[in-house]
C-alpha cells in the first residue's frame, strides 16, 4: 500500500463522495444497468454507514476508495474513477481481512473479468456461479471465498511470542469499530442492489 494511503471508518459526511465513486464506476460500465439516481446512490451508501462497516481509503486529495464489510461479506468494493490499479482496492481487501480474519466472501458479475482476476490474484477461490436469477440486476455471477491458511494444531510452529500458532492470534476488537446490526443485505427504501463487491479493485 502506498505510503499516502491510510484507511479509516467511513462517516456520515463521507456519503456524497463514497457515492460518487460508486456512480463513476456505473457511467464506466457498459454492461451494468443504469437504473439508479443520484439521490438512490447516496441513500445506498448513507444505509451502509449506519448500519454496516464501512472503510474507506484516504488520499491526501480525497477518498480514493470504500469497501463494506458485514460480518465475513464483503457487500461493496470500489476505487475512484482514474486510481484504479494502483493498490488501493488491495489495501482495503487487506484490510477487511484483518477485520475478518477468519475468511470472507463477495459477490462478483461474470463480466467482469478485471475483477475477477482481481480477487483471484488477492486469494479469493471461485465457489459457486448463478444466471443472476437472484441479483437485482438480473446478471449472471459469481461467488468467491477467501479462507485464510491455518497450521495444523500441533506442527510445532510458533509465533514471536512462543504460542502455537495454530490457536490463532490474540486479536484485540478495533477502538474504531461500529456495533453493527447485520440484516439481509438488500436496501429497504429507495431500491437499491447490493448483491456484492462487483465494483474494480
Amino acid at each position: 500500500m502506498s505510503r499516502s494511503i491510510r484507511i479509516r471508518d467511513a462517516i456520515p459526511e463521507d456519503v456524497r463522495a463514497c457515492a460518487g465513486i460508486l456512480r463513476d464506476w456505473a457511467d464506466d460500465t457498459p454492461w451494468f444497468p443504469h437504473w439508479y439516481t443520484h439521490y438512490e446512490d447516496r441513500a445506498f451508501v448513507a444505509r451502509h454507514i449506519a448500519e454496516n462497516r464501512v472503510r474507506v481509503a484516504m488520499r491526501p486529495d480525497g477518498i480514493a476508495g470504500f469497501l463494506v464489510l458485514e460480518g465475513q461479506e464483503v457487500p461493496c468494493l470500489y476505487v475512484g474513477r482514474g486510481l484504479r490499479g494502483r493498490g488501493i482496492g488491495a489495501a482495503l481487501i487487506d484490510d477487511a481481512k484483518r477485520l475478518s480474519p477468519d475468511g470472507l466472501e463477495l459477490w462478483c458479475f461474470q463480466a467482469n473479468l478485471g475483477a475477477q482476476k482481481f480477487y483471484t490474484r488477492e486469494g479469493f477461490a471461485e465457489v459457486e456461479r448463478t444466471d443472476g436469477a437472484r441479483n437485482a440486476e438480473k446478471l449472471p455471477d459469481m461467488r468467491f471465498r477467501w479462507a485464510p491458511e491455518r497450521p495444523k494444531a500441533g506442527d510445532g510452529k510458533k509465533d514471536q511470542t512462543g504460542k502455537d500458532k495454530a490457536a490463532g492470534p490474540d486479536v484485540k476488537p478495533d477502538g474504531e469499530k461500529k456495533q453493527t446490526a447485520p440484516d439481509s443485505g438488500k436496501p429497504s427504501a429507495p431500491a437499491k442492489p447490493d448483491s456484492g463487491a462487483k465494483g474494480d479493485g
